[in-house]
This record gives structure tokens, sequence and C-alpha cells, in this order.
């Protein structure tokens, strides 16, 4: 038998139309000051090559990356932009008395996010859809920052016209001059034989920078046999830029394929074999609360 390798992606963010039906409501609200802000760093490219090549100095660093093709200015304007943003954010978070943690890819931790009042990912919307994927109510708020406008576009960011003014963020909340945008989610479950293996990342710094920190836990002890033949995925995929094809409230998906993958957000996938059943949906319940501000 010849054997099949596919991969499903749900709602990845190479497609190019949005899709305004996955929001349930756009408000004004009132004033909203944090307690308690957890910030998501972007691991950038620089700080990657960083951790894969950790015995070489910086000359030699700057060396091996020129010789692969990489643009090593550029890679670290991007790196140094990012961390003068969040070191502007952690600052007026301290004048303001708010208290504030900072994690990355490779500190992730849901007792952080439980903490927070409001998650504040910066960097770019690979860095919102990561810190989205440990929210799972609708009641926790999100508002992401875009640390780098010059080369990334933020769809799900705030305006990049905040990022050269980060004080007038808070000044806004504080204000009432926001309004909540209730993204819907999509929620998974899987059905069938195997679907309870360790999920994997598609995305090699994932693999890397601690990407194994990224999954909730999920223990089961005993004989594999025993194991439920249904499971809720904890991951909420999330990505507006679609193509509409209609609209259900339900699409269920039998694969057809050998070592095959369901993608989530973030890169997460987990294996999707012959026979498997995978139920895709939407509730209100699993919407994401995003905090939004004036173009």
């Amino acid at each position: 038998m010849n054997q099949v390798k596919g991969t499903l992606q749900l709602l990845q963010s190479h497609s190019i139309h949005a899709h305004k039906g996955l929001c349930i409501f756009f408000r004004n609200e009132s004033s909203f000051v944090p307690k308690k802000v957890l910030i998501v760093a972007k691991l950038s490219r620089y700080y990657f090559e960083r951790l894969r090549e950790p015995e070489l100095n910086e000359t030699q660093l700057k060396l091996k990356l020129m010789e692969r093709g990489s643009d090593y200015d550029a890679m670290t304007a991007s790196h140094f932009a990012t961390k003068a943003v969040e070191d502007e954010v952690i600052q007026i978070l301290q004048k303001m008395n708010v208290k504030c943690k900072i994690i990355d890819r490779t500190t992730l931790d849901q007792s952080h996010f439980t903490w927070a009042d409001l998650v504040l990912p910066i960097g770019g919307d690979g860095t919102f859809l990561l810190a989205s994927n440990l929210i799972f109510d609708n009641k926790k708020p999100i508002m992401g920052i875009n640390s780098y406008p010059k080369k990334s576009e933020g769809y799900l960011l705030l305006p990049a016209k905040y990022t050269r003014n980060i004080a007038e963020i808070f000044e806004m909340l504080k204000a009432g001059h926001h309004s909540i945008l209730m993204r819907r989610r999509i929620r998974t479950t899987l059905k069938g034989e195997g679907i309870w293996k360790a999920p994997f990342h598609m995305h090699e710094k994932g693999r890397i920078a601690g990407g194994e920190k990224f999954y909730v836990n999920e223990k089961f002890e005993g004989n594999p046999d025993e194991l439920p033949r249904e499971r809720c995925l904890p991951w909420l995929a999330l990505n507006e830029r679609i193509y509409p094809r209609g609209f259900c409230k339900k699409i269920t998906v039998r694969s057809e394929c050998f070592d095959a993958g369901l993608v989530v957000d973030g890169g997460i996938a987990v294996p999707f074999n012959f026979g498997t059943i995978a139920e895709i949906e939407t509730f209100p319940e699993d919407s994401l609360r995003t905090i939004t501000l004036p173009d």
C-alpha cells in the first residue's frame, strides 16, 4: 500500500480574505485600568538563532547567518525594536502602579494567564495567536501591540500608530475609548483511535525553543486501549483571514490519510490518521475577548 501523507490546517494566516462574520459584537466600553498585565513577548528570529548557536560569539554568529543568506542587520533591527517597545510598556505600567510579568515562548505557563486580568502580546500576529491559545474562555481580555510595523502587518493587533505612542493606549483604556471585539474561535473534537498521542510543532522555532511547554497538561495513565475515543482539543483556532464560502454550525471531516496531522493555530499539530473524525464547530463561550482602539 502506498502511504499518503496529509495535513489539514485550520484557519491559517496565509489566506487573504477577511470574514467579518467571525466577530460577534463590537461596542464601546467603560473605563478599564488593569491591575495585573501579562506581557507575552515575541521570540525574535535573532534570539532564536542565538538559542541555536549558543557557543558562537556575536561576530561568529553574524558571519554564519550571512553565509546562510540571512539578513543579520534586519534581524537585529527587528529584535531591538521589539525590545524597545517591551521596555516602554513596562516603564509605563510601573508608573501606573500596575503589576506586570513578561514571558515568551520558552517560559509559557498557564498559571501566568490565570493571574493576569489583561494579556498583552507584543510582537506580530504569531505572538498574538500564541498568547490566545492559552486563554480558554471569553472572559479574559487580550490586546496586541505590533512591535515592528515596518515588517509586520499585524492584522490581529492594534493599529501601527499606537506602537509610536504606547502611553496613549493606556490613556484610552482608562477613558473608556476602546471597544470589545469578540472573535469567534474554532473548537475541534477528535474521535477515533490514537487521538491521545502527543502533539507536535510544525515550525522549527517552536520545536527548538521550549515548544513542549506550549501544551496544556493532559495526563492519562494506564492501558492506552482504555483511553476515551473522543478528545476535545484544548487549543481553539483563531484567524479572521480566510476564504469565505458560506456558513454552517458544524463541519465533520474524516481522515483518509496516513502519517497525517491536524494543524491548529500557532503551528500545533495533532495526529490525524486514517479513520479519525474531526468535528469542527464554534460556540459563543469560546470567543476571544479582544480589546481594540480606533484607527
